[in-house]
């Protein structure tokens, strides 16, 4: 009758076990498979949840386009998983013309949103760094004060 509890009691702690490692080398192995088929002009995601597009592949990296013109260096363990193009989503159009597949339109910002156009007020400057009121020490602060005679204010 022991051996049968002990059994069903060992049962219970390796059985989860035994499922979660299961599940675990189903996902790596997701992974691998997707990280085998990286081609240039994917859309991936990295372990540290960076979006980017893949530019090239060697054997152990992958070049990551994160913006424009910015191409980045990383493991090939890095990538976790491929990020599939939206569908029915409209595609924005800028002056007749589309974007590529691979990148989002573009738009430019209007004259009234340049930079030299908006209205700044005049106290920005005392607005972000307002001046804490200074305060002097008490009067009676030397008198209390149990430190070193070399460090008093005098």
């Amino acid at each position: 009758m022991s051996i049968v509890l002990l059994l069903i009691i060992l049962a219970l702690f390796l059985l989860p076990a035994f499922l979660q490692m299961r599940t675990q080398r189903k996902r790596l192995n997701e992974i691998r498979q997707v990280q085998e088929s990286l081609r240039p002009g994917d859309r991936v995601v990295t372990s540290a949840g960076l979006y980017a597009i893949v530019r090239d592949r060697t054997e152990n990296t992958v070049d990551l386009e994160i913006a424009d013109g910015v191409v980045t260096t990383f493991e090939l363990i890095a990538i976790v998983r491929k990020v599939e193009p939206a569908t029915g989503q409209p595609t924005p159009v800028t002056g007749g013309e589309s974007a590529p597949a691979d990148q989002p339109a573009r738009t430019e910002p209007s004259e009234a949103q340049q930079p030299e156009n908006l209205e700044q007020p005049e106290n920005l400057e005392q607005q972000l760094r307002p001046e804490a009121p200074r305060t002097s020490a008490p009067e009676h602060a030397d008198e209390d004060w149990e430190g070193s005679p070399d460090n008093r204010r005098g």
